[in-house]
């Protein structure tokens, strides 16, 4: 009999284990909808998630009361301290703006209504230097791709890096793509159209940014015949469901600051995210459109459209160059014209192979197999 309690009660104890680490995950991971996970992207839904794992561990360690959300105004100071102390720690600003965006998301009737976090965040924002949104001017991108190309070239056990690295690039600044989207592109994903003879291609964008303003099915465009035929020769032969980046987004920026400090551009502080507002002001001061630019590149609003056309900025960057820069920069263009006007004549496997990244690939297959199996078990 003593033996049959002792196990009821240790059966009670594992229940309580079960039921805290349930109402401890659910707190956590609070749940969206079904209908509200439609209106965001995963990428978004995956950035609220961290914001609000940032969150909650403050909210148990300073023993807020369950309700705190209900009052508006304990609401406001709760969050606008959480601001102050996030910025105090040096933590990254991003993360912290998406756990105030996971609280109101969570708690609706928040929204509009916390003023004094949001001024805290906007007063953090103009602390920090725009310098990722740093527009690129649209010769010295020419110069990184033929840096990039004949870097590849002449060290082929770095071409895939390389070569495929720069003809992105190049896709990108050319589609007004962010970075995460380039780094997605997959050979699928890409769709070469011929039309009264002229070549151009239409990419099929993975988890948009802007989902809810655009929808879950977005589309960008290469309209660059020469960007197209490279883009052609780089997805000749490879599966659907291959990447066109074969690596991490860390050896993409490796390859992209390597690139820079050969051509001595290091200090212009240009990343990938110079390449989408490169493009949109090279637009703008082509004479296209403000409203062409901004439904090409996919701005939900007139906004941050703005934010990303740099006409002054774009010209600003000449003059953090050495006198001579310009002159010597074009001279080099017209020697390695002959890399920049066609694609190779050769496939690319001629020139690299993607070994590393099919061994990836077979490897997930497989998984997905023995998943596949053991479900079918």
């Amino acid at each position: 009999m003593a033996q049959v309690g002792g196990r009821i009660g240790w059966l009670l104890i594992g229940l309580l284990w079960v039921a805290w680490w349930a109402a401890a995950l659910a707190a956590v991971y609070p749940p969206l909808q079904a209908l509200e996970e439609q209106r965001t992207s995963a990428v978004y839904r995956h950035r609220l998630e961290q914001g609000w794992r940032l969150f909650v561990p403050r909210m148990h360690r300073n023993k807020l009361p369950q309700e705190w959300h209900e009052d508006i105004r304990f609401a406001n100071e709760v969050l606008a301290q959480f601001v102050q102390e996030m910025h105090d720690g040096k933590l990254p600003c991003w993360l912290v703006r998406h756990s105030v965006l996971a609280v109101q998301t969570f708690h609706h009737h928040l929204r509009m209504k916390i003023s004094r976090p949001w001024d805290a965040l906007r007063g953090w924002k103009k602390e920090l230097t725009l310098r990722s949104r740093r527009p690129i001017p649209e010769l010295l991108f020419e110069g990184i791709f033929a840096e990039g190309l004949m870097y590849g070239l002449a060290h082929r056990k770095m071409a895939v890096y390389y070569i495929v690295g720069v003809i992105l690039f190049r896709v990108g600044f050319e589609a007004l793509l962010r970075p995460a989207e380039i780094l997605r592109l997959q050979a699928g994903d890409v769709k070469i159209v011929t039309f009264n003879g002229v070549k151009s291609a239409v990419l099929a964008i993975r988890d948009p940014k802007n989902y809810a303003a655009f929808g879950a099915y977005q589309f960008a465009r290469v309209t660059n015949p020469v960007v197209a035929s490279w883009l052609e020769w780089l997805i000749s032969g490879l599966p659907s469901r291959a990447k066109l980046w074969p690596s991490s987004r860390l050896r993409l920026v490796r390859v992209w600051n390597h690139l820079l400090e050969r051509l001595e551009m290091l200090h212009l502080h240009l990343t990938l995210g110079s390449l989408r507002p490169g493009k949109a002001t090279a637009m703008i001061l082509a004479g296209e459109h403000p409203a062409t630019v901004q439904f090409a590149g996919r701005w939900a609003s007139q906004t941050p459209f703005h934010v990303y056309v740099q006409e002054a900025s774009a010209m600003l960057v000449w003059t953090a160059l050495p006198g001579g820069f310009e002159i010597e920069l074009r001279s080099s263009l017209k020697v390695a014209q002959h890399l920049l006007a066609s694609r190779p004549q050769v496939p690319w496997h001629s020139i690299f192979d993607r070994k590393v990244q099919w061994l990836g690939l077979m490897h997930g297959w497989k998984k997905s197999a023995r998943g596949l199996t053991f479900s079918r078990q």
